[in-house]
């Protein structure tokens, strides 16, 4: 039997065109570090508010010393401080600084700029509505493993 591999293919293709899109930008800072695993830690500790290394590990899929060799780092550039956790000091959980918060905010604001030029108004809607069912799709998936 042969197979056609379709959505493979198809996944495939979107990661590529995605990577296109978003380091297509006039900005060659933003095309460098866009997709990096630094922004993206810094990207994911924003929409947590507060992330612990094991939650970083399992959204990355990186190893937990690269974890906290990225996460060294962006604590030294002041990107990150570490907070203990309350009740448990064992558990240590990453928080943006305003440094940090501004940083992310920079490259979300040129790449939207550069998405928002590139498509039409009424395309724009449409993807913005696809993606949302891909992402809930893959976030879905995601929750049962």
């Amino acid at each position: 039997m042969i197979e056609d591999f379709t959505s493979a293919k198809n996944i495939l293709k979107l990661a590529i065109d995605l990577q296109n899109l978003c380091e297509s930008t006039d900005d060659k800072e933003v095309n460098k570090n866009i997709l990096s695993i630094k922004f993206k830690i810094l990207l994911l500790i924003q929409e947590f508010g507060k992330v612990s290394p094991s939650t970083l590990v399992e959204e990355l899929k990186i190893a937990k010393s690269n974890i906290a060799l990225f996460c060294k780092q962006l604590l030294i550039e002041q990107f990150i401080v570490s907070k203990q956790d309350e009740f448990d000091h064992r558990i240590i959980y990453y928080c943006l600084t305003k440094k940090g918060e501004k940083y992310v905010c920079s490259f979300l604001n040129l790449l939207n700029n550069h998405i928002c030029q590139t498509f039409e108004e009424n395309k724009l809607k449409t993807l913005d509505k696809n993606v949302k069912v891909i992402s809930d799709i893959f976030s879905k998936n995601r929750s049962k493993k």
